[in-house]
C-alpha cells in the first residue's frame, strides 16, 4: 500500500483540455493533458490508461468528445519526475441531420516536475509537498488543412492542433493521517499552427479535499472540491490579430470522486458538474467524467 499521498495535476480538456468549454469555443484538441489526480508521493514509475468524456450543446448542435490516453511517469531522481501522455481522441458532432466523426491520435505531451519542497510526516505533523514544472505538447495529432477543414469540421474538433504548446504547472498538498488538502494551478501557452490559427491560452485552478479510509488491503480516497478554468479567445489569423469572439470563456466545476489502491494497482473515477459558466455565444457545457487505471512498478 501507499502510506503517503500527494497530487500532481496539469490542465487537461479533458484534459481535457484539458480537460473545459465546448470545443467550438476553446478546442478539445488544444487542451492540455488530463488531470493526473491523487498519486502516491513516493518515488517510482507507473504506466496506465486514462479516460475522459464530455458533452456540449449549442442552439444547432450536440457535441461529444471522448479521449482515451496512455500515460506514465518515470522517476528520474529523488527530485525530478517526467510524465508522458499519448491521447487517442474520438469526437462527434451532430448538427441537424448531419453527424460528423473525427478520430485519431492526438497531440503527444510531456511534463517535467520538480519537488520544490517536501516535509514528511513527523510526530503527528502532516506531510507537505510542493511541486512545480513545465512541459510541452507536440503537433503529432491528425490536423486537417484549412481547405479540407471548411468541408468537414470545425477547427477545434480535430484530434490534433497542428501547433506546439507550452505548459506551466504547480501544486501544493497537505496530507494528514485521515484527510488531506490540495491546491493547484496550470497555464497552457499556445502558438499558431501552419494555417496561422492560434488556440487561446488556458488557465486552470482547483482546490480539493480528500479522506483516507481502509477496507482490508484496499485504501480508499473519497475526493470533493471545485475547479475554475478560464480560456482566452482563439485567433483565426494570428499574424493579423483576428480574434474569434465566438471562442473563449470560463467555467466553474463542482467535483466529486474516489480513488482506490490495492498493492501496485490504482483506480480512480471523478465526476465534474458545471455550476457556473460564461461562454461566448450560446454554448452550454455539460458534465464530465474522468477515470484512470494505473500500475506502479
Amino acid at each position: 500500500m501507499f502510506p503517503r499521498f500527494g497530487v500532481w495535476s496539469v490542465l487537461l480538456c479533458a484534459a481535457l483540455p484539458l480537460h473545459t468549454l465546448a470545443c467550438d469555443a476553446c478546442g478539445c484538441s488544444a487542451a492540455g493533458p488530463a488531470t493526473l489526480g491523487l498519486l502516491p508521493a513516493t518515488r517510482g514509475h507507473f504506466a496506465g490508461l486514462s479516460f475522459q468524456q464530455q458533452s456540449f450543446k449549442t442552439a444547432t448542435a450536440d457535441q461529444a468528445y471522448t479521449t482515451v490516453q496512455a500515460w506514465g511517469r518515470a522517476s528520474l531522481s529523488k527530485r525530478w519526475q517526467l510524465y508522458g501522455f499519448v491521447p487517442y481522441r474520438l469526437n462527434r458532432i451532430q448538427q441537424d441531420a448531419t453527424r460528423t466523426h473525427l478520430s485519431g491520435i492526438g497531440d503527444v505531451s510531456v511534463l517535467l516536475q520538480a519537488v520544490v519542497f517536501r516535509r514528511d510526516a513527523d510526530s503527528g505533523a502532516p506531510q507537505q509537498v510542493l511541486l512545480a514544472g513545465a512541459g510541452f505538447k507536440a503537433p503529432t495529432g491528425r490536423h486537417l488543412s484549412e481547405t479540407d477543414l471548411s468541408r468537414q469540421a470545425l477547427p477545434n474538433s480535430q484530434p490534433g492542433t497542428g501547433a506546439w504548446d507550452g505548459q506551466l504547472a504547480a501544486s501544493y498538498t497537505l496530507t494528514g493521517i485521515r484527510a488531506g488538502f490540495n491546491a493547484e494551478a496550470s497555464y497552457v501557452l499556445t502558438t499558431p499552427n501552419a494555417d496561422d490559427y492560434k488556440y487561446g491560452n488556458r488557465l486552470g485552478t482547483s482546490v480539493t479535499a480528500f479522506l483516507r479510509r481502509r477496507t482490508g488491503t484496499v485504501e480508499w480516497l473519497p475526493i470533493a472540491g471545485g475547479r475554475f478554468e478560464y480560456l482566452l479567445h482563439n485567433y483565426t489569423r494570428y499574424s493579423r490579430r483576428w480574434l474569434n469572439r465566438q471562442t473563449g470563456g470560463s467555467v466553474v466545476y463542482a467535483q466529486a470522486g474516489v480513488q482506490a489502491y490495492l498493492g501496485r494497482l490504482g483506480v480512480s473515477v471523478l465526476w465534474s458538474q458545471p455550476v457556473y459558466q460564461a461562454a461566448s455565444g450560446d454554448l452550454h457545457t455539460g458534465s464530465r467524467l474522468d477515470g484512470s487505471l494505473t500500475f506502479f512498478f
